[in-house]
């Protein structure tokens, strides 16, 4: 006998015995006393070869389950010879899954809803625009709209079957009006949205000047671009990116590409999920699922966040709004010309971004962090206030700044500052972050100094726990700042963190040309090393060609070790003028906290 139940695909879907077309299992024996969960990409159909052989007389249904319960059943074949799924939905029935997060198991569970005949309209792209009041409304072939337009406020649940297509322009959702996107158990149902020529409408969302209203999904394929100026999903051109949910499915998103007969003056960059041009970015939650975003063709939307800010000084600052990501995978690409992967398009303000869980990747464009904020003053001035606050507690975080050596094409930090930007205030508390600084930026802290004299640092870290690594651009920190930028505040107290600089940068500290920060080491275990040019071997501390060292307070009970381990009066010495040092609790026997002299002041 076997058993094979209790198993989960992507999504949280029960996911046992999965059989792809045509696949079928072929029976050579007995299976009294099995009990085997089964699911065919094909829905229904016959799974099997020689059941009647060898358990003759033995419903299949005793042995063989359905995962999708309530939808398909498991029976014998018309000829009584082999095991079939089948449609178990009443007459003229329907099903979607629906998704929520279950705070207990720090996971996404699901649910089958079921449909009757009446409960919903079929989808059948007879009219040229759509407009739908609140409902359900489900796409089972191949159908498209020129326009979908939801009104008169409320729920509106579509619902994409597996293996049908809904194409249109534009799905609008403004003001007191909500979108739920459902899929089926494949996720195979999409939804394609093209940028319309011209127009200023986001792909799923608002017009320009317009509010956006709310946006979630639970599955489905779903591929989506703005017209000019608007984000994939969010607001249109002017517009803040609303409140948008995502639960599972698979999302692509994309800001305003370049359609024919426009020119590149009239597509300003745009989110790909966020705000339009000069708009905020909104609220994003990501439970689950596979979401990529990615900003406008150029000129400098973020990934997620903001689109680019506007040099009209009568108009507000644009922010890149608050992104929370709890589990699934999410992939995140600013545009050319200054956006950040998550957080400010070029001249925005960063965003508020808090990691629980699941695998996160973002990369700026040129100027732009991977994580924080867009280039600072690409058009005539200083635009941004707020650099951002990142926080992360869990899962897999991998940040990357632009890397182009050429003049005028410096990148932005790993996380933090895009070009002339401070760095965020960045808090780790767990998980793995991997940030990696862009031509001349810090891996952790700010981008690189070109317009302002002096005035660029490194913002703040705090690490209790985790795993950190983190690398610098060309003569940037790895933990600090950039070229020609000071270091920041780096308290850690648990955690392990690696800080590699590179050529005139600190590990930890200042980019070439810049002052030490302000760095306190209680707890963890830190390896800092400077880049491998003439750095004045400052492991932790200034950048080449400065001499402003910061302050560096090491905890009563850490040692420091280099080429050899430092006495107690000199580890700050061994930090400060050694290339490769590494700070740890010490762990000398024979001594107690007092009379170690390793640690001890």
């Amino acid at each position: 006998a076997m058993t094979v139940t209790g198993n989960m695909g992507p999504g949280g879907m029960t996911n046992n015995l999965f059989l792809k077309t045509n696949a079928i299992v072929t029976i050579t024996g007995s299976l009294a006393g099995s009990t085997v969960g089964v699911n065919m990409e094909a829905t229904a159909g016959i799974f099997t070869n020689g059941y009647s052989t060898y358990n003759s007389g033995t419903d299949p249904a005793t042995i063989f389950k359905a995962d999708i319960d309530g939808v398909m059943e498991v029976s014998l074949n018309d000829a009584g010879t082999e095991a079939q799924l089948v449609n178990a939905l009443p007459e003229g029935g329907a099903y979607y899954v629906e998704r929520s997060w279950d705070d207990a198991s720090n996971a996404v569970k699901t649910e089958i809803k079921i449909l009757k005949k009446g409960d919903y309209i079929v989808l059948d792209g007879s009219d040229d625009d759509l407009i739908i009041s609140q409902g359900t409304f489900v796409v089972k072939g191949d159908v498209s709209y020129d326009h979908i337009y939801t009104v008169d406020g409320g729920k509106h649940n579509i619902i994409l079957c597996d293996g049908a297509k809904l194409s249109t322009d534009f799905l609008r959702v403004e003001d007191d009006n909500e979108v739920y996107i459902y899929g089926q158990q494949n996720n195979t149902g999409k939804l394609v949205i093209t940028d319309e020529l011209l127009a200023h409408h986001a792909g799923i969302g608002s017009d320009k000047n317009k509010t956006v209203g709310t946006i979630v999904i639970h599955g489905g394929d779903i591929n989506t671009k703005g017209s000019l100026a608007s984000a994939g999903i969010g607001g249109g051109e002017y517009s803040a990116g609303g409140t948008v949910t995502i639960y599972g499915g698979k999302v692509y998103a994309e800001g305003n590409t370049i359609p024919s007969g426009s020119t590149s003056e009239e597509c300003v960059g745009s989110a790909g999920i966020g705000g339009g041009f000069a708009g905020n970015g909104g609220d994003l939650t990501v439970y689950g699922g596979y979401v990529e975003a990615q900003g406008s063709f150029h000129d400098g939307g973020a990934g997620i966040g903001s689109g680019r800010g506007t040099s009209d000084k009568d108009k507000p600052k644009v922010y890149g709004g608050n992104v929370t990501i709890y589990g699934g995978t999410v992939i995140a690409h600013g545009s050319y010309d200054g956006g950040a992967g998550i957080g400010g398009g070029a001249d925005g303000n960063g965003a508020t971004v808090t990691i629980h869980g699941g695998i996160v990747k973002a990369w700026g464009a040129d100027n732009g962090a991977g994580i924080g904020t867009g280039h600072n003053g690409g058009y005539d001035g200083a635009y941004i206030d707020f650099t951002g606050k990142l926080t992360v507690t869990g899962g897999e975080v991998y940040a990357y700044g632009y890397s182009n050596t050429k003049e005028g094409e410096e990148g932005g930090a790993g996380i933090g500052g895009g070009r002339d930007a401070n760095g965020s205030e960045v808090i780790i508390t767990g998980g793995y972050v991997y940030a990696e600084g862009g031509s001349f930026c810090a891996g952790i802290g700010s981008g690189c100094e070109a317009l302002f004299s002096g005035g660029v640092q490194g913002g703040s870290l705090t690490v209790t726990g985790g795993r950190v690594e983190a690398y610098g651009g060309e003569d940037a920190a790895g933990i600090g700042g950039g070229e020609d930028a000071d270091g920041g505040t780096i308290t850690i107290s648990g955690g392990y963190v690696y800080a590699k600089g590179s050529y005139g940068g600190a590990g930890i500290g200042g980019g070439e040309g810049g002052d030490g920060g302000n760095v306190t080491i209680t707890g963890g275990t830190v390896h800092a090393s400077a880049g491998s040019g003439d750095t004045g071997n400052r492991a932790i501390g200034p950048g080449y060609g400065d001499d402003v060292y910061g302050s560096l307070t090491i905890g009563d009970e850490m040692m420091v070790y280099s080429e050899r381990m430092a006495a107690a009066v000199e580890r700050h010495d061994m930090c400060w003028y050694r290339t490769d040092v590494h700070v740890e609790l010490c762990t000398h026997p024979g001594y107690t906290a007092d009379t170690c002299p390793y640690h001890k002041h």
